[in-house]
């Protein structure tokens, strides 16, 4: 082997700010509801990790959609930090192409995989250099990649097919990140809720654009629960997980993720109540949840960027289940305000929804179509989505590693 020759190959410029920023024009007039917030690891003050000078901005307001937007905050004053994060030695064969990365929300531990790829030099090996911004949510998130903003983004895999569906947005996945769909309903467990259909007769609470709100009837349907008999309970999605701690909610709906959150709240108080939880990935939801997304633009015009960050975040996330401490310590060096142990749980929580059996088999971050078709018709049947595409519209495999990235 050669030897390896110390240059700093790859560069991660992040830039720390709060939300404010004026909202970028939609790609459709149309509005929705708000949605709910992604869980995060993060401090209250909402952190955005981006090149200098371009702090992230939502791009409109969200679609209805089985994906978060949380209520931007007033805006604030913007501190900027700047970072270098040094490769493992790699040499860059020439100027590294700037690849724009917008997250779906807040920076956690979720976040990893980018992280990681940009520190190991995963990235510079395939001559890109990414900086990381914080996200709106999904829908704002696919709307940065359709209109230019960003260059890829993390995103609802089913809001993408939706949007290009309703709204033209020319965006397609080029990989999943979760395999699965990770919404859910958390509750306590003296509320005797042990099968989904012990949901009958509940109140449920969530925001009204909720994601895991917004599934619900598709979880209902293929879970065997009369969907009449559930009520639910409109709350500020900001607010929910810290209201069920505090025990003024009884059964939400969130995302698996939220269980981390919500345990380190409510266990500080009340330890002996304890929060129990049904995932709908368990009880026949067949979709895929977030992955990477860009425009139809980047794929025609930089095809080799783009499969430079597939595989980079492919690695990634290997190395993120092969040290989860560590993974998230690599994520704190740049986000300090993500709580440690909640990342961890966070991680641990996902792990079967990102690691799936089909992702193990053919590699991480391929897409399956059979899986990809079930996500449409989830789409057209409780989200509105106005018609069926072809597959090849909505995703490309293509860009995909040439030699899988396994575990």
């Amino acid at each position: 082997m050669a030897r390896a020759l110390p240059y700093l190959a790859s560069v991660l410029v992040l830039a720390l700010a709060v939300t404010g920023c004026a909202p970028t024009p939609p790609v459709s007039p149309t509005a929705a509801p708000k949605a709910d917030p992604q869980p995060a690891a993060a401090s209250p003050s909402p952190a955005t990790v981006a090149s200098p000078g371009a702090a992230a901005k939502p791009a409109a307001s969200p679609s209805p959609s089985p994906s978060p937007s949380p209520s931007p905050s007033p805006a604030v004053s913007v501190a900027t930090a700047t970072a270098v994060v040094p490769a493992v030695a790699v040499k860059p064969r020439g100027p590294l192409t700037k690849v724009a990365y917008g997250a779906d929300f807040l920076i956690s531990g979720t976040t990893a995989p980018i992280f990681i790829a940009a520190e190991k030099g995963y990235f510079a090996e395939g001559g890109i250099e990414v900086s990381v911004s914080r996200g709106y949510g999904s829908a704002d998130a696919v709307k940065r990649a359709a209109t230019g903003q960003a260059d890829v983004v993390q995103g609802d895999i089913g809001t993408a097919m939706l949007l290009r569906a309703n709204e033209e947005a020319l965006v397609k996945t080029v990989s999943p990140l979760y395999g699965k769909v990770p919404g859910a309903v958390l509750f306590y467990e003296d509320q005797n809720i042990k099968t989904p259909r012990d949901l009958e007769g509940k109140t449920l609470a969530d925001g009204a654009g909720s994601a895991p709100r917004v599934l619900f009837p598709a979880f209902a349907g293929v879970a065997g629960i009369d969907a009449s008999k559930v009520q639910f309970r409109t709350v500020d999605p900001s607010a929910r997980n810290t209201i069920f701690a505090a025990g003024q909610l009884e059964v939400i709906t969130a995302f698996i993720l939220n269980l981390a959150d919500v345990e380190k709240l409510a266990y500080s108080t009340r330890p002996e109540r304890k929060i129990g939880a049904l995932r709908y990935a368990d009880y026949g939801l067949d979709m895929y949840g977030n992955g990477y997304i860009t425009s139809d633009k980047m794929i025609a015009e930089q095809p080799q960027a783009i499969a430079a960050f597939v595989e980079g975040a492919a690695k990634g996330l290997r190395d993120t289940y092969q040290d989860v401490p560590a993974a998230v310590d690599v994520v704190r060096k740049y986000a300090p305000e993500v709580d440690r142990e909640v990342a961890i749980r966070q991680l641990k929580l996902i792990k079967d929804l990102v690691l799936t059996e089909d992702m193990l088999a053919n590699g991480l971050g391929t897409l399956q179509e059979e899986r990809l078709q079930k996500t449409m018709d989830v789409m057209r049947q409780y989200q509105g989505m106005s018609h069926a595409l072809p597959l090849a519209d909505v995703h490309t495999a293509e860009l995909l590693p040439a030699t899988p990235v396994r575990p």
